[in-house]
């Protein structure tokens, strides 16, 4: 799906960032009566707008119950933004780093690393296009 950065700016305030890197901000909102995260990445030059398309024409094709699903993205010149499924209890990095730390059993431990298993080895022997993650880190391990 194709969104006007219009459609997207109500999101894109500063009371919605969850998250802030290097290279990108993600934002929490609705959009079209879902929630989603909304990456909004920083536009470099023409190689960040390679890797941007390239990254779209990947992550449409992925299709698996453990891979964050890409929604949108928005194309206007201007902006480079990926429109994800939102994933309402953060990251791996959160439960097990944050102030308010939860105990995590053994078998949600067992679930969590056979999970994200099953995604990994999904994107890197049954995608369309074999992909290697390169950065497999508890911030990058989404717990629905």
């Amino acid at each position: 799906m194709i969104f006007a950065k219009d459609e997207l700016k109500p999101v894109l305030r500063s009371s919605n960032l969850i998250r802030k890197g290097p290279f990108d901000e993600v934002y929490k909102g609705v959009v079209d009566n879902a929630q989603v995260a909304i990456r909004k990445l920083y536009n470099g030059n023409a190689i960040m707008d390679d890797q941007f398309a390239n990254e779209i024409i990947i992550w449409s094709q992925v299709n698996h119950k453990n891979i964050v699903r890409l929604i949108g993205c928005c194309l206007e010149m201007d902006t480079l933004i990926l429109v994800y499924e939102f994933v309402p209890r953060g990251s791996l990095h959160d439960i097990l780093y944050s102030n308010n730390k939860v105990s995590l059993s053994l078998d949600v431990r067992l679930t969590i690393a056979a999970e994200s298993a099953q995604g990994l080895a999904y994107l890197h022997s049954q995608a369309f296009n074999q992909i290697l993650h390169g950065r497999v880190k508890p911030a990058s391990i989404l717990l629905d």
